[in-house]
């Protein structure tokens, strides 16, 4: 069993790894600065909860077998005010690591081997906390493992000892409040023996329990079906769960037990999106909010923090002296909206500028407003796996004495795509005189329609979504045309658990009102059927009435189906 004592060298307060304390005594303890040093020059990962980075220590450890260096993984949990500042002072996440490496190695289940938790302190209380682990050789995260080409032997061999796996961990009364492929390692050489290596790491957000309810044992199995399900299809993930049931599991009771897995598996998905979605308005790993203040006025700015705040300024004073002087030269000039495309390094963005009437501006007094809701839209469809424009930045800008928004603009780089009628007019506007551009016209229409479907099945309603909307590219792939979708022009999308069969409709009859009369009517029946194949809300059996109403919606945007031909 693993002891740690606790040594005071002030500012620093030290608890070690009582089999290790003469090693560290004469490599680390004392030498703290050699612990900034390295965190300042060999960092691997560095967003807002912690900094992760590696140092090598010298002399011989008292690890049986081990060389003459130890190789360490070191994290530096961020304490960014003053409630996680208490927290850290009674239990850090340092010392929750520790404590859940200690119990897992004691209970035999691999994890990483804890060497001891560094705190700086002031006036009692806890500034800065690390953990010190040893590292594990020649691993590498099982979410990239997956992603890699692999046989269906081995996925099976896989698949069976991650399942054998985290029911050893469940056994060990353990419940992992984050388990996903990203936080278990895998040894890649170990596979090809037939038993597969699998580590647990990142332990600061776990539990140790008494009883072990079959309720975590549920959560921690949707966790990893919906972390599977990223990588790999459904099928694997069932496999997965097969492999971790209890041997004393009915059938009848097995199949319950899989179909609520499944849906809180469901259900932990979209709580995610939502979640990753919400980023993109705060300071986060991938985005930076700032507030910038002059003499007349003050300007909200959201920004990915790949892209220059100086740049994205000098780009908008280039649209707005556009709009001003040469509104011809504009992509798109209305009264309230203007388009410009501008050169941004080596690429194209996209600059489109929101001028509000009264009534916008009071409604951004809530934060809402069209502009944001673009914003908010374009990362809901990338944190959902839906091409769209790469956005650059949003900015509000506001009176000085008011907090309502006068206009906005966002900035997103531009899709190297056509409109939906212009591709159709280049690429299939000639009469069809060959069975290949016959097939290849009917592989487009069902690309299509499985995009749109994926839109829906995501829980993402379009309420303008006509043909213009969408932006395709054909991406030929070993001679093959596969075309590539891009859905814009989004401030008027929403995101719910799931689209009703009415949103559906309005959607199908959006596209089929607007996309050109290249499309014939065969092509059109074509589209509903890839469309509404093994759709529930949409039943074959009631295909006739779903088209009657589409066409009702139709009809009332002035358009009709062209005639067969």
């Amino acid at each position: 069993m693993l002891s740690f004592i606790r040594l005071d060298r002030k500012p620093y307060r030290w608890f070690i790894n009582q089999a290790h304390r003469r090693f560290l005594e004469t490599t680390l303890i004392g030498r703290e600065e050699t612990v900034y040093q390295a965190a300042s020059t060999s960092a691997f990962k560095d967003n807002n909860a912690r900094t992760i980075f590696t140092m090598t220590l010298p002399g011989q450890p008292d690890l049986p077998g081990a060389q003459a260096e130890m190789n360490l993984i070191v994290k530096r949990y961020k304490i960014r005010n003053w409630i996680e500042m208490l927290k850290a002072t009674f239990i850090s996440k340092a010392h929750q690591e520790v404590m859940s490496a200690a119990h897992l190695i004691q209970q035999h289940v691999n994890t990483v081997y804890p060497l001891g938790v560094l705190e700086k302190r002031r006036f009692g209380l806890v500034r800065e906390v690390f953990v010190f682990l040893k590292k594990i050789d020649n691993v590498i995260p099982l979410k990239e493992f997956l992603a890699r080409p692999m046989s269906l032997e081995y996925k099976d061999t896989l698949l069976k000892a991650l399942g054998e796996f985290i029911r050893e961990v469940h056994q060990a009364r353990f419940f992992h409040k984050d388990l996903h492929t990203g936080n278990i390692l895998i040894n890649p050489e170990s596979l090809t023996e037939g038993a597969p290596e699998l580590y647990l790491i990142d332990l600061h957000r776990s539990l140790v329990r008494p009883h072990f309810a079959q309720a975590y044992g549920m959560y921690n199995l949707a966790q990893m079906v919906y972390s599977l399900s990223t990588v790999l299809p459904l099928t694997d993930a069932y496999r997965f769960v097969r492999y971790y049931r209890e041997l004393d599991f009915r059938k009848s009771v097995f199949r319950d037990f899989v179909r609520t897995v499944f849906d809180m598996a469901d259900d932990l998905r979209h709580k995610h999106w939502q979640s990753r979605n919400k980023r993109c308005l705060k300071d986060s790993s991938a985005y930076s909010r700032m507030r910038i203040k002059d003499k007349t006025r003050w300007e909200n700015m959201f920004i990915d923090r790949g892209f220059s705040r100086d740049e994205v300024f000098g780009l908008i004073a280039q649209h707005d002296k556009i709009a001003n002087q040469e509104p011809g030269k504009l992509f798109k000039h209305t009264k309230n909206h203007s388009i410009s495309f501008m050169r941004y390094g080596s690429s194209d963005v996209v600059i489109k500028e929101y001028r509000y009437s009264i009534w916008n501006r009071i409604l951004s007094f809530l934060g809402i407003h069209p502009a944001r809701k673009e914003w908010f839209s374009i990362s809901g469809l990338l944190v959902r796996n839906v091409r769209t424009a790469q956005p650059i930045a949003l900015v509000e800008k506001k009176d000085l004495f008011y907090t309502w928004v006068n206009k906005a603009y966002v900035v997103a780089k531009k899709i190297e795509a056509e409109p939906t009628n212009q591709f159709l007019m280049h690429k299939f506007g000639l009469r069809i005189r060959d069975k290949g551009t016959l097939a290849n016209k009917i592989r487009f229409i069902k690309q299509f329609a499985l995009a749109v479907k994926t839109i829906h099945q995501k829980g993402i309603f379009h309420r303008d979504l006509k043909a213009n909307n969408v932006l395709i590219r054909d991406a030929l792939i070993s001679n093959l045309s596969s075309f590539l979708f891009y859905f814009i022009d989004l401030d008027r999308v929403t995101f719910n658990r799931e689209t009703t069969s009415e949103e559906r409709i309005t959607n199908l009859a959006q596209l089929n009102a607007a996309v050109a009369n290249v499309v014939t009517r065969a092509d059109r029946l074509r589209f509903y059927r890839f469309y509404a194949y093994g759709e529930e809300c949409l039943p074959h059996k009631e295909e006739k009435e779903i088209i009657k109403r589409i066409m009702q919606v139709t009809i009332k945007r002035r358009h009709f189906w062209p005639l067969q031909g």
